[in-house]
């Protein structure tokens, strides 16, 4: 059996120590932008937040990293436990779509940027990963990885690096030397923010979305609904037989579980690429 701990420990992301540590911290960063905003040596300017394009590109950073990492996490754990492959074959598996998000950025993005507005290189590119979720959401038990897996990660692949070089460009521009580093503070925290982002969305939605799945199913062991909610599929190896029929309707809901995260995902990253072409207007560059 595979099983990890429950997202933000056993009691989740609605438990009270979790939700006192999230409000702590919340506080603590509107305590220190309140102390910047009146600093006149800020580490980050507070002028820089009032250009739309650098603020809709920062936006954008968030929901991509938050995409990507929830995509990670749910292929990791499909790959590994539903799909049975060892750890090389499922990061073998995974690299078609960072290959894709490299030859997007340095082949497409790079090209074009000179030539293009940024929106239109970075809307296309969000469209593009949220298609590679939406086709990501059909994965169960017996899809193949060639019909299901591996068209969904290269569109993922292929709309993130597209975006990436663009979003980065427009969100450093007009930098002054001196406010060069704590301007690239913030982009890398933008994206880094969306990956935090994504552990609550990635742990609530799929125990929610198991536990409605199998609530009432009086037949299943409690033990193995509780572990079930942590969103790893049971493997079966090490448990009775007579618990197959208990362990496929856990793993049909976990999966379901992963469909609905991914929708989830794919919705915010519908919601950047809608943010991104009302707020970034900057134009192409002169040649």
């Amino acid at each position: 059996m595979v099983h990890d701990g429950a997202p933000a420990g056993a009691g989740g992301w609605t438990s009270p120590l979790a939700l006192v540590l999230l409000m702590g911290g919340a506080l603590l960063l509107v305590a220190f932008v309140w102390r910047q905003a009146g600093s006149p040596g800020a580490l980050v300017p507070a002028h820089l937040f009032r250009d739309r394009d650098r603020v809709g590109s920062l936006l954008a950073l968030l929901f991509l990293g938050l995409g990507l990492l929830v995509t990670f996490l749910i292929l990791t754990r499909y790959l590994q436990v539903v799909l049975e492959y060892p750890v090389a074959r499922s990061g073998t598996a995974l690299l078609p779509m960072a290959a894709a998000a490299v030859i997007a950025a340095t082949q497409v993005a790079a090209r074009l940027c000179h030539r293009l507005a940024p929106r239109k290189l970075i809307v296309p590119g969000l469209l593009l990963t949220a298609a590679g979720l939406v086709v990501l959401t059909g994965i169960d038990a017996d899809s193949a990885y060639t019909a299901q897996v591996l068209p969904g990660t290269l569109l993922i692949g292929f709309g993130a690096g597209l975006a990436f070089t663009p979003l980065f460009t427009t969100a450093t521009d007009g930098i002054a030397p001196q406010d060069s580093g704590g301007t690239s503070a913030v982009v890398l925290a933008a994206q880094n923010l969306g990956g935090w982002a994504a552990w609550p969305l990635f742990g609530t939605v799929l125990a929610s979305a198991v536990s409605a799945r199998l609530s009432g199913a009086s037949d299943i062991p409690a033990p193995l609904v509780a572990a079930a909610a942590a969103g790893v599929p049971f493997n079966g190896h090490n448990l009775p037989q007579s618990l197959s029929g208990a362990l496929e309707r856990v793993n049909a809901a976990i999966m379901d579980g992963y469909s609905a995260v991914l929708w989830w995902t794919a919705g915010l990253t519908l919601l950047a690429s809608l943010l991104a072409a009302l707020m970034i207007t900057a134009r192409a560059p002169r040649r």
